[in-house]
């Protein structure tokens, strides 16, 4: 929403009622609009590390990361700001 629309132009009310949950329940999980947003790109860093975690040890640094990344990024279940890290 935020890329459509502009940061400035939406507000809580309309990112809780795009998730069709109250403001008050978005309060619960989230302080404020950054934290609902940035929300997500941390679950996928942390996707991204465990990823990391399990690349064969003898691989090229880089060749582990763009793996990592490129797993993540790819369409798929959970590539998607899917289930909360653990």
């Amino acid at each position: 929403m935020c890329v459509e629309c502009g940061w400035s132009n939406v507000t809580v009310e309309d990112i809780a009622a795009a998730a069709n949950v109250s403001v008050r329940t978005f309060r619960n999980y989230f302080s404020s609009k950054a934290e609902a947003i940035t929300a997500s790109h941390l679950e996928r860093v942390l996707r991204i590390a465990d990823e990391l975690r399990v690349r064969p040890v003898t691989e090229h640094l880089w060749d582990s990361i763009v793996s990592a990344v490129q797993a993540q990024l790819a369409p798929g279940e959970g590539n998607d700001g899917g289930p909360p890290h653990d």
